[in-house]
């Protein structure tokens, strides 16, 4: 899977990446791939993500995968490390250089909506905590179908229930959360046929709700991205580590997580 070979309106800037033309404007804060970068290397939660994201991808194995709002390259590099080759598309230049940094090896700085990917030449597509920020989600799913091979699939991860959105979301730039019904009704009217859905994190939802309403207390905003985001490697990070790996195990066996504060899905492109 190379880059010139799935769209004409890109071109390989003199850094290395492929750039187009046009922008698209990004629901995200102005500085947040900043704010979260420690966090993704040190927080429990970055890791788990990465941990059932690696029992999934033994369960649905793919050679190739488009990596959409990748962010700074922290998915894209896990799955370079498990040789799927593997491009990442982000819409920030701050998230395009770090992932650069990381050695991810294929970038496009740009969006879906303004790049003219080839209609079934993709294998894969990962929207890993992405969906949550565009506004018209059901046009970016249904944009994925078209560019997906048959049979290609749609690997989703969103932050679960509206009932614990809160101003955290907004400040971020979520337009919502999702449940799994929710998300599995979507996909299907695009076309999709869902593999494999589960809730992931299943202690988180009785923390966020409370911590969130106090989370603006702290002024600092370095302070704020990191509420929550409680280090791997320290005590309550490691116990958490050993709590959750019954999750990884379930998903593992092929089990569903019936609650937690992320859905994760697994999607087959089928004929519309």
């Amino acid at each position: 899977m190379k880059v010139a070979e799935l769209a004409s309106n890109i071109t390989l800037s003199e850094n290395k990446y492929w750039v187009t033309e046009e922008k698209e404007k990004v629901s995200y804060t102005k500085n947040g791939h900043e704010l979260i970068k420690e966090s993704e290397e040190n927080s429990f939660w970055f890791n788990h993500r990465l941990t059932c994201l690696n029992e999934l991808i033994k369960l649905y194995p793919i050679k190739h995968m488009m990596d959409i709002g990748g962010g700074n390259g922290q998915i894209s590099e896990f799955l370079q490390s498990k040789h799927i080759q593997t491009i990442l598309l982000e819409p920030r230049l701050s998230g395009v250089k770090n992932a650069q940094k990381r050695g991810i090896e294929q970038i496009i700085w740009g969006s879906l909506q303004n790049i003219d990917f080839k209609p079934n030449s993709i294998e894969s597509v990962g929207l890993f905590d992405v969906l949550e920020h565009i506004e018209n989600d059901k046009d970016i799913i249904a944009s994925i179908h078209d560019i997906l091979l048959q049979n290609g699939t749609l690997w989703i991860t969103v932050p679960a229930w509206q009932f614990l959105y809160s101003e955290f979301d907004k400040e971020v730039g979520h337009f919502r959360r999702y449940n799994l019904t929710e998300l599995t009704t979507i996909l299907k009217e695009a076309g999709f046929n869902v593999q494999y859905k589960s809730y992931l994190f299943f202690l988180l939802p009785f923390v966020i709700w409370p911590v969130r309403k106090f989370y603006k207390l702290q002024k600092k905003e370095t302070k704020r991205r990191k509420f929550g985001h409680i280090d791997k490697s320290s005590f309550i990070g490691i116990i958490l580590k050993f709590i959750l790996r019954i999750e990884s195990y379930m998903i593992s066996k092929k089990m569903h997580i019936p609650f937690g504060s992320t859905c994760l899905v697994v999607a087959k492109k089928e004929s519309k």
